[in-house]
């Protein structure tokens, strides 16, 4: 018998267009994040040990100045709605595994009503010298990630699920190297093509719809 099917989605960069946190720290970010972030990716870290570091002298104060600076700026892939929908009508489980921050999660789910789903990331407070974080789904004897979506994704395997992962980046990776099925584009196409990981490549929700509902009535080649 088939395992059943499992999906895990990253957010930004991929239920969003754009990637919230660049757009975030490119507005109320010291100038030379990038830098920072660059050289501790260099030396081995992830996302637990260059957030606080970018993220330090953060200039928005609130959250409601946060949320406003992202509902300007930041596009949703329009197709996810849809993609939720039809997941939900097939009884497959959909899941959002973020290394990104929950504000913004939050607020997304709640205008597209769809706070029913579960998700899986970073929390954050404003302090007075920048966001202070906790990661409640970290992998604490490894350390790198505030999220760590390989750890999420292998408890659902050990409990015989056939895993889809839709990604974008950075954060991805991990996930992409031990899911069953992976949908990638960006930075995360890249490091599949680099590393031998067979991945169906995508630009919004609209291609990863029409290839699982093919893959569901088993017309896909993949």
């Amino acid at each position: 018998m088939a395992k059943p099917y499992w999906v895990f989605s990253d957010f930004d960069g991929t239920i969003t267009l754009d990637d919230n946190q660049v757009k975030l720290l490119d507005q109320f970010g010291e100038a030379d994040w990038r830098e920072k972030e660059a050289a501790i990716l260099a030396a081995g870290g992830k996302s637990r040990q260059y957030l606080p570091v970018v993220y330090h002298n953060f200039r928005a104060k609130s959250s409601r100045e946060i949320i406003e600076y992202l509902r300007a700026n930041v596009r949703p892939d329009p197709f996810f709605p849809r993609f939720v929908r039809y997941c939900d009508e097939q009884d497959v489980p959909l899941e959002i595994v973020s290394d990104g921050l929950h504000i913004y999660i939050d607020d997304y789910l709640e205008r597209e009503k769809l706070q029913n789903l579960v998700y899986y990331s970073n929390t954050v407070e404003i302090g007075p010298d920048g966001l202070v974080f906790t990661h409640p789904y970290a992998n604490q004897d490894c350390g790198k990630c505030g999220t760590c979506k390989k750890q999420i994704i292998s408890a659902r395997q050990a409990q015989n699920w056939f895993v889809v992962y839709i990604g974008d980046g950075i954060s991805d990776e991990c996930a992409a190297e031990v899911a069953d099925l992976v949908y990638a584009k960006g930075s995360l196409a890249r490091y599949c093509r680099q590393h031998g990981i067979n991945y169906v490549p995508y630009r919004t929700y609209a291609d990863v719809l029409q290839h699982f509902a093919q893959l569901l009535t088993g017309k896909s080649g993949s």
